[in-house]
């Protein structure tokens, strides 16, 4: 696999997934079964195959999983510091569950819930995407110049 490839496939596959699942109008997608973060991956392998050239049903997989991955973090970044609403809602949680649960513990069970659902649907999305836009076998690029057409 091509790492950057990769990482470039990941990184535009999470962005379209956190995008749409933390902007308040466009949240409403998670009704559609965590549309988001499926279509982020779906998007991701689609990007890796046009700029890798091919692409598996593995690598596929692996990309799905790269941006699950990808946007479970920066969710929880954007959360820390109060940009998305999950920390308000673990606020209410702390308040009926018990006042003694603290900063870490609301952290680790964001992350968690957060980190179970993007990668799943990210793997998901990821194999579908594989099974979508895969190639047979790896057909590298030629590097044989174009010849000249005689019209």
């Amino acid at each position: 696999m091509n790492a950057k490839n990769l990482l470039i496939a990941s990184l535009v596959g999470s962005a379209l997934s956190v995008i749409f699942s933390t902007v308040p109008v466009l949240n409403f997608t998670n009704c559609l079964l965590c549309a988001p973060y499926w279509a982020g991956a779906i998007l991701a392998v689609w990007i890796y195959k046009r700029l890798n050239g091919w692409l598996t049903l593995g690598q596929g997989v692996v990309i799905g999983l790269a941006a699950g991955v990808l946007a479970s973090v920066v969710s929880l970044a954007l959360s820390l510091f109060g940009l998305v609403n999950t920390a308000e809602l673990m606020n209410k949680v702390q308040s009926v569950v018990s006042s003694d649960i603290d900063i870490p513990v609301k952290t680790g069970f964001n992350f968690n819930c957060s980190i179970g659902v993007e990668v799943i649907f990210g793997i998901i999305g990821g194999l579908i995407g594989g099974a979508l836009f895969r190639t047979d076998k790896a057909v590298p690029p030629s590097t044989e110049p174009l010849k000249p057409m005689n019209l």
